[in-house]
């Protein structure tokens, strides 16, 4: 566990306690944003935020062409496509009779009880 020094409070990892502590030092509103006046401690939420103003999408799909704003939309969607690929796990399913609800199996005539079918296929 790590512990702030100013607050006592605890984190489960350095980085936590890192980003916690520039609160503490007045370090965390660093980056202000033109478009909106938001601040952020880290370039990385800066950019994505000013990204988000802008009307730039620079992840393009390979198959269908649809852009994205954020690579992490992109992997999403484009998992669309590859569930579209694959082929179902057994295309033709044999069918199978289900139990019967009620009887005591009287009447069978082939050794299998009256209202259980025999599966068709593997």
């Amino acid at each position: 566990m790590y512990t702030c020094n100013e607050c006592l409070e605890t984190f489960s990892n350095q980085v936590f306690l890192t980003v916690h502590q520039r609160r503490h030092t007045g370090h965390h509103h660093l980056i202000l944003c033109p478009c909106c006046n938001r601040s952020f401690a880290w370039v990385s939420d800066f950019v994505r935020q000013h990204w988000a103003h802008m009307d730039v999408r620079p992840h393009q799909c390979g198959i269908c062409q649809k852009t994205f704003k954020r690579f992490s939309h992109l992997k999403a969607h484009q998992r669309i496509h590859r569930r579209q690929q694959q082929p179902f796990a057994c295309a033709n399913p044999a069918p199978v009779a289900a139990p019967p609800v009620a009887g005591n199996g009287v009447g069978s005539q082939n050794g299998t009880p009256q209202g259980w079918g025999t599966a068709v296929g593997p």
